[in-house]
C-alpha cells in the first residue's frame, strides 16, 4: 500500500510547485500565520521549510519563536477541543450586530454544555465593527468552535485560542503572502464567494 502515500505526496507537491523548491515562501507563510496567532499552522509551515533547508537561520529563528510562544501559551488546544465537543442545536442570526451574535454564542455554549464550558471572548476589534457589522447565519447541529469560526469569518476576523479566552482579531489576508493559506483559503461560509 505504498502507492497511496506516494499519490498523496505527488498531489500535494503538484498543487504547490513553486513552494516545493525553496523554504523562503514557506517561511513567509509561517511568519504570517505566527503574526496572526495561528501557531499550529505556523509550526506546520515552518516544519516544511526546515525539511527543505535545515541550516537556514530564518527557519531556525522562527521555529524557536514558535516554540517559545507555545510554551508561554500553555495548553491552548484544550479550549478549542472543549468548544469542538459542544454541539449547538441551532445557531440562527438575521442581521444581528456582531456584539449581539457573540453574546448569543456565549449563552448557547453555556446552555448546550449545561454550564460545563464557558466561552470567554476577547474581541480585539474596533468598537464600531462590533456594533455596525451585522451577521446573518443559520446553522444546525454545529460544534461551537465552528459556529464561532463562521461568525468571525463573516465579520472579517480571525479566531485565536489563548490559554484562558478566545481572541477575535482582524483577519489580515491582504497582508499575507499571495500563496498563504489566509490568502488562498476559500470563503468560510459554504455557498458564498470570497471578495475579488
Amino acid at each position: 500500500m505504498l502507492l497511496l502515500p506516494i499519490a498523496s505526496l505527488l498531489l500535494y507537491t503538484h498543487t504547490l510547485p513553486a513552494l516545493a523548491e525553496s523554504p523562503g515562501e514557506w517561511v513567509a507563510q509561517a511568519q504570517a500565520a505566527y503574526q496572526q496567532g495561528d501557531l499550529k499552522t505556523a509550526r506546520q509551515l515552518i516544519s516544511i521549510a526546515q525539511k527543505l533547508d535545515p541550516r537556514n537561520t530564518a527557519v531556525t529563528a522562527l521555529m524557536r519563536k514558535i516554540q517559545l510562544e507555545e510554551k508561554k501559551r500553555g495548553p491552548v488546544d484544550s479550549i478549542e477541543k472543549r468548544l469542538r465537543a459542544v454541539i449547538l442545536p441551532r445557531v440562527q442570526f438575521q442581521d444581528a450586530p456582531l456584539a449581539q451574535a457573540l453574546e448569543a454564542l456565549k449563552q448557547q455554549v453555556a446552555i448546550a454544555s449545561e454550564n460545563k464550558v464557558t466561552l470567554s471572548i476577547v474581541a480585539q476589534l474596533p468598537p464600531s465593527l462590533l456594533q455596525s457589522k451585522t451577521i446573518s447565519l443559520d446553522l444546525t447541529a454545529v460544534p461551537a468552535s465552528e459556529a464561532l469560526r463562521y461568525v468571525a469569518a463573516l465579520a472579517g476576523a480571525a479566531v485565536v485560542y489563548d490559554p484562558f479566552a478566545v481572541v477575535l482579531k482582524p483577519a489580515s489576508p491582504a497582508g499575507a503572502p499571495p500563496n498563504s493559506p489566509a490568502a488562498s483559503r476559500p470563503s468560510a461560509v459554504p455557498g458564498t464567494e470570497p471578495p475579488q
